[in-house]
């Protein structure tokens, strides 16, 4: 997490609704919601491979990404 942190600090713009994807752009650019999202999900799989066991599921990590709930997550793992 902290890398992704030290690689666009000063070097991504802000563009909404752009999310992680907009970090692949020259310039990269990313929203607030996409950043928030990105380092949540970065986040919880750095505590499953600490852990060493799954402790965040798929679904836990879909609710994540912007405009998700737990409920919508579940949801949606669902119907796929």
């Amino acid at each position: 997490m902290w890398r992704l942190v030290q690689r666009y600090t000063g070097k991504a713009g802000y563009r909404h609704p752009v999310k992680a994807e907009g970090l692949t752009a020259d310039p990269p650019v990313i929203d607030c919601s996409g950043w928030t999202a990105l380092l949540l999900t970065e986040a919880v799989a750095a505590a499953n491979a600490a852990s060493g066991r799954t402790m965040f599921d798929a679904s836990y990590v879909a609710t994540c990404r912007p405009g998700r709930t737990a409920s919508s997550a579940r949801s949606r793992a669902a119907q796929d």
